[in-house]
């Protein structure tokens, strides 16, 4: 083989790998990052569904794929905790300074660890209005999700969970601040559920968690929705204004 034929050929391969890499997504340009921090319970840290991510993680991966940025998430969702632990009210400030300035906070609360325990609807809300003042204050994003539907919404809770999950979206709504984004899981998903014509059972297991096909479920819905509230990712270090 001459010399000629043998550039020609090394030419040719490196067009073959670059190609190769083009179509795969890999151009060499580091993805574009969505900073995110996960605050929560048991639905929000995957209890129950066998791939451990549940429904929020679920519907941000999809989300971050959809629109090619890449999802670092920290998850501090707290399986059996309530709207007031104790722990995530001493720990919060700190996890969205280690977060960064940002990231996106998500605030993910089940409510039925707290309608378990009776506890009073104005410490629930008050808690709640610390932990967005908080993200808010550190020039966070902050995202409301609520909570999958699950048996004990339609059969132990069937007014009080969703009265309280309607307290908590006017609470969010009266910051009126343009870095505060809602998202109603659990309406969307009562919806969906109706229309599809599927039980309740069919996505739950036990009373109080979604199986895997219903946190799959919840976090399409989650998806679809960030899809239309962030048309721009909210990347880090810097990015377009989500609105």
């Amino acid at each position: 083989m001459t010399g000629i034929a043998r550039r020609l050929l090394g030419i040719f391969g490196l067009l073959v790998v670059a190609l190769s890499l083009v179509g795969m997504g890999h151009t060499g340009t580091p993805r574009p990052r969505m900073s995110v921090l996960i605050v929560g319970g048991s639905a929000a840290d995957g209890w129950l569904d066998r791939t451990h991510e549940g429904y929020v993680v679920r519907g941000l991966l999809d989300y971050a794929r959809a629109e090619r940025v890449r999802a670092d998430i920290v998850n501090h969702a707290i399986p059996g905790a309530r709207v007031v632990n104790p722990t995530v009210q001493r720990g919060l400030a700190q996890w969205v300074r280690q977060a960064g300035r940002h990231a996106v906070v998500v605030l993910a609360w089940g409510m039925l660890n707290d309608l378990k325990r009776h506890t009073p609807t104005p410490r629930i809300l008050a808690a709640l209005a610390q932990q967005i003042a908080i993200a808010l204050a550190a020039h966070d994003t902050v995202l409301i999700v609520t909570p999958p539907a699950t048996r004990a919404t339609y059969r132990r809770y069937p007014r009080a969970e969703p009265r309280l999950v309607a307290q908590e979206v006017a609470l969010a709504r009266s910051f009126d601040s343009a870095r505060l984004y809602i998202v109603n899981v659990l309406a969307s998903e009562r919806r969906d559920l109706a229309q599809a014509g599927l039980t309740i059972t069919a996505v739950t297991r036990g009373p109080f968690h979604p199986n895997t096909r219903g946190a799959a479920l919840a976090g399409q819905l989650l998806a679809a929705s960030l899809r239309r509230i962030w048309p721009h990712p909210p990347t880090a270090p810097s990015r377009p204004p989500l609105r």
